[in-house]
């Protein structure tokens, strides 16, 4: 998988050109940026729903859309006496109805699906109609999560999931970004030379974000960006810590009091430095 101008580092076994084709099914609760409200809704909390809440509608007005990118898309829903009958149009056709009725209240039902799709950007909108059937009390609409399917993953993707990349300099190469952009790397490791200040990795980072949102990206995961700074003689960047625990603590010296190990002539509060915390991602 040697690109130009990207180094390759191996995370996790590499599936073979003859493994079987990956899909993924990612949940996305009621409150995700991909679905976008109109008009009143409610919010309300209950442990019976995914996530503990979910959102409902009574009005005129009242719709959602949900934008994604994949190939199916199933609205998860609670059934109630209360609840009446919505309008869902898929990419701006209307598909018809689908009635919330049940006898009795059902949670995190899977009310509608859109069937297999083309690989790509889709809207699904579900809209408040006022309609009911007669044994209906109400004709409430909710959304309590939905779930979209990503198209398989062919084996260079499945294998590019196990592989982290680093690039020289300032600025990632466009092969790179074309890897990451078609799902084909996991993630990224950064090291002194690609930073000069806290405004141009920002920058950098930005592009990396921009290139994993591409639409022709099918893999639902965070690409993963990283460095390796321990202190010592692992040390990436420039900057703190300068030496590591293991490299501050004398050899056969417990981490800690109690827990095993010869204790060292120091005590643990005369400790140095400390290991670093992974970082949030920015």
């Amino acid at each position: 998988m040697a690109v130009a101008s990207a180094t390759p580092f191996v995370t996790g076994p590499v599936f073979a050109a003859s493994a079987p084709a990956l899909t993924a099914v990612v949940r996305y609760e009621q409150a995700d940026s991909r679905l976008t409200y109109s008009g009143p809704w409610t919010t309300a909390s209950t442990v019976s729903a995914s996530g503990g809440s979910f959102a409902f509608a009574d009005s005129s007005g009242s719709s959602v859309t949900i934008r994604f990118t994949g190939t199916h898309l199933s609205w998860i829903a609670k059934r109630s006496p209360l609840y009446g009958k919505a309008k869902v149009t898929l990419d701006g056709k209307s598909i018809g109805t689908v009635d919330l009725y049940s006898a009795t209240a059902q949670w995190q039902q899977k009310v509608w699906g859109t069937g297999a799709l083309a690989f790509g950007s889709h809207a699904v909108t579900i809209a408040w109609t006022g309609l009911k059937r007669t044994a209906a009390k109400g004709a409430n609409i909710d959304v309590d999560a939905v779930e979209v399917t990503a198209a398989p993953l062919s084996p260079m993707q499945a294998a590019g999931q196990r592989v982290i990349y680093s690039y020289p300099g300032l600025t990632p190469s466009a092969s790179l970004l074309s890897l990451i952009s078609h799902g084909e790397a996991a993630g990224v490791v950064f090291f002194a030379d690609n930073i000069s200040s806290d405004a141009q990795i920002r920058a950098v980072i930005k592009t990396l974000d921009e290139a994993e949102a591409s639409p022709d990206n099918p893999v639902q995961a965070p690409l993963l960006l990283m460095t390796d700074q321990e202190g010592g003689q692992i040390r990436r960047l420039s900057g703190a810590p300068l030496l590591s625990e293991k490299a501050d603590r004398p050899v056969g010296r417990a981490r800690y009091p109690g827990h095993g190990g010869r204790q060292g002539r120091r005590s643990e509060s005369a400790r140095g430095g400390h290991e670093p915390q992974p970082g949030a991602r920015a």
